[in-house]
C-alpha cells in the first residue's frame, strides 16, 4: 500500500536555544545529533511572542510523529478494507456509513501525505 517518498522515520526533535534558535526535526530515534538528516525546522521567533515555545515544541512534536502516524493510518486503512471485503462486500452496498466514511477519510489523508491531493 505504501509508496512513500519521504524520509523514513523515526524522526526526533532538537531545540537550539538562543535568540535565533530553531527546532530541528531530523531522522533519528530520540535526540537529534550532528549529521542526522534534517527533515524540517521551525525557527524560534523570539522577538514575536505571539506563539509560546510550548506551541513551537507542540508543532515540532506533531511533525516528528508524521512517519509513525502515516504507518498507523495505513494499518488502520488495511484493516478497514479487509473488514469491508470480508463482512460488507462493496458490491452488496451494505457497508455501514461509519466504515465507508473512515475509509474515505483515511484514503484522502494518505493521498495528501503522499502529495497526490
Amino acid at each position: 500500500m505504501s509508496d512513500m517518498k519521504f524520509t523514513p522515520g523515526p524522526w526526533g526533535i532538537s531545540a537550539n536555544a538562543g535568540p535565533y534558535g530553531k527546532i530541528i526535526i531530523a531522522r533519528h530515534n530520540n535526540l537529534v545529533r550532528y549529521g542526522d538528516r534534517e527533515v524540517a525546522f521551525i525557527p524560534l521567533q523570539r522577538s514575536d511572542r505571539s506563539e509560546s515555545d510550548e506551541q513551537y515544541l507542540s508543532d515540532a512534536a506533531i511533525i516528528a510523529a508524521a512517519p509513525d502516524m502515516f504507518s498507523a493510518l495505513e494499518a488502520v486503512l488495511r484493516a478497514l478494507l479487509e473488514e469491508q471485503r470480508l463482512v460488507y462486500p462493496p458490491e452488496s452496498g451494505n457497508t455501514p456509513w461509519a466504515i465507508a466514511h473512515c475509509i474515505h477519510v483515511a484514503t484522502e489523508a494518505l493521498a495528501k501525505a503522499k502529495g497526490e491531493e
